[in-house]
């Protein structure tokens, strides 16, 4: 495993659920219910991708209209 790295989870509401997309780590994609959620699926998806998490710091991004 890579050492720890700071992340910014962007999220996207989408259909009821939240979209979330970490640009620090590339591919780390998912989504959450709530955004509570956020951190714990953030760390879960790293560790499958083979990356550790320092900070998550959760950004809400508006839809384009």
């Amino acid at each position: 495993m890579s050492e720890p790295v700071n992340t910014t989870a962007i999220c996207r509401r989408a259909n009821g659920w939240w979209a979330v997309e970490v640009p620090e780590i590339p591919g780390l994609f998912t989504q959450v219910r709530s955004l509570d959620q956020v951190e714990a699926m953030v760390r879960d998806a790293a560790d499958m991708l083979g990356f550790g998490v320092g900070d998550v710091t959760s950004v809400s991004a508006l839809q384009d209209s």
